[in-house]
């Protein structure tokens, strides 16, 4: 117990999250459009390159590093064309490329 009078300390208030990144925001949008096949496994990873057009929108999605099977490819393929127009600063104006590793 405190002495009457004593000064109580207030909790310090939680630092606020990391802000997310650009890519990250993309990698989640990819993830929340995701159907995830009945035969994926737990663990995978794919290395994927998105062209982009200027306003944000797709024009190409690349496999650099395969998924593993061609379901599994296109599961995610079809969960990064829906994910546009892709939420990169820098697509908004230009055109580019953007490398991405997926996993589950």
């Amino acid at each position: 117990p405190k002495p009457p009078g004593a000064a109580t300390q207030a909790p310090k208030p939680a630092p606020p999250p990391p802000e997310e990144t650009p890519q990250e925001s993309l990698i989640g949008r990819i993830h929340d459009n995701w159907l995830e096949p009945a035969s994926a496994p737990s663990q995978f990873k794919c290395l994927i390159r998105i062209d982009y057009l200027a306003g944000g929108r797709i024009a190409a999605v690349h496999f650099v590093k395969p998924c593993g099977s061609y379901e599994l490819e296109e599961s995610v393929r079809r969960a990064v064309w829906k994910s546009q127009p892709i939420p990169l600063i820098e697509a908004r104006t230009a055109a580019g490329t953007i490398d991405i590793e997926f996993t589950p």
